[in-house]
């Protein structure tokens, strides 16, 4: 491997607690937000850091630990791709 080769930071475990206005999930790791996609409130996650900023960190969702009640088979085919769609996997009701 090269010297110049950057690793990934490993995934960590992350406890949802709201959503953001982008429909990403809310949680805090290690004292710093995380805004993570995919994920919903009350869902343990194993996520991905995306971005990382001083303040908090853009994640994804790898796998979904403990699933929210709420969460819902998405109607689109596309939910995922496109990011047309951020919230199809949540209940309405909700």
């Amino acid at each position: 491997m090269p010297d110049s080769a950057v690793l990934a930071p490993a995934p960590s475990i992350a406890d949802v607690a709201s959503l953001d206005q982008e429909g990403r999930g809310v949680a805090r790791v290690g004292g710093k937000a995380v805004f993570v996609e995919g994920a919903l409130p009350g869902e343990r996650a194993i996520i991905s850091t995306l971005k990382r900023k001083p303040t908090y960190e853009i994640a994804r969702a790898d796998a979904i630990l403990r699933a929210s009640p709420a969460r819902v088979t998405p109607r689109c085919p596309h939910f995922g791709v496109c990011g047309g769609c951020t919230l199809q996997h949540f209940d309405a009701g909700a």
